[in-house]
């Protein structure tokens, strides 16, 4: 396989992919439903709720997605609610505006989960502020937005339980391709094709994404009580892979040489120039 098309088969069989797919699914069906049905502004609004909710359904233990797409249906709708209420005096929306987006802001303290919590919320507020409803129609409204988003959190919910493992075997993978590009910047350093400055630049902004994707695959494995309390084999070896990887990467880290010597002493004999770059 060369490079270009492994390339092609990690992103096919990444995350980001997969996470892409089950959002635009989840967006474009009701929209879908509706309109071949004939009311597609229904739809739309059930479309914009799934829309807010897909914001804060980020990898991590499920029990943290589920609480965070839980309290997201009760922002929107209450976000939603407030807004549809207050839309008819532009005095109190402005005042809405500066309290709600202080208040959704300040959530970024709790951290990421929390932070797209409230952008969902002030994504509802920002859409449902260009469109005037009447006084019987904002109840309505806001409960289509929650009908959204409890699609959207049912769907991630249930295609958890159809493949419990996958999130965590896609983390461990982009673990292990980012350690193994790390390996390959290593590998520069014993070849004459390079600069060394330029090897270091490129070493040390790849131990940043190794680091990341480490620390990803914690929070799936390590935060997740059915993989942790699991009994089954296949949980077990995710574990187990993923301290194998570990320490492999530490031992790596771990291999250092003055490699200005080595060039200096083994360049001109040709061996160096036998391992490809």
């Amino acid at each position: 396989m060369n490079e270009q098309t492994r390339k092609i088969h990690y992103f096919f069989f990444g995350q980001d992919f997969s996470d892409g797919l089950r959002i635009t699914f989840a967006i474009l069906l009701p929209a879908l439903v509706c309109s071949w049905l004939g009311q597609f502004e229904t739809g739309l609004t059930l479309s914009t709720g799934a829309v807010c909710i897909s914001i804060t359904d980020l990898p991590g233990p499920i029990e943290h997605k589920r609480n965070g797409m839980l309290y997201g249906n009760l922002c929107i709708f209450l976000v939603g609610l407030l807004t549809g209420a207050l839309n008819y005096s532009n005095w109190l929306l402005g005042l809405e505006v500066a309290v709600l987006t202080f208040f959704f802001t300040m959530f970024l303290v709790y951290g990421a989960r929390a932070g797209a919590l409230g952008s969902a919320a002030l994504l509802v507020m920002i859409l449902n502020m260009d469109k005037p409803l009447t006084a019987a129609q904002v109840l309505p409204h806001s409960l289509l937005l929650l009908a959204g988003g409890v699609w959207y959190t049912v769907l991630s919910l249930l295609l958890h339980q159809v493949r419990p493992h996958r999130a965590a075997r896609q983390a461990l993978a982009e673990c292990i391709h980012a350690i193994a590009q790390f390996l390959t910047i290593k590998a520069d350093f014993y070849t004459l094709n390079t600069t060394l400055d330029e090897d270091y630049r490129r070493l040390v902004a790849q131990q940043v994404v190794v680091s990341e994707k480490q620390d990803a695959v914690r929070e799936v494995l390590f935060k997740s009580r059915q993989i942790v309390n699991e009994t089954t084999s296949r949980g077990r070896r995710l574990v187990v892979t993923f301290i194998d990887v570990v320490d492999l990467y530490e031992h790596i880290t771990a291999t250092y040489y003055d490699y200005a010597a080595l060039r200096a002493q083994f360049g001109h004999t040709g061996i160096l120039g036998k391992w490809p770059s």
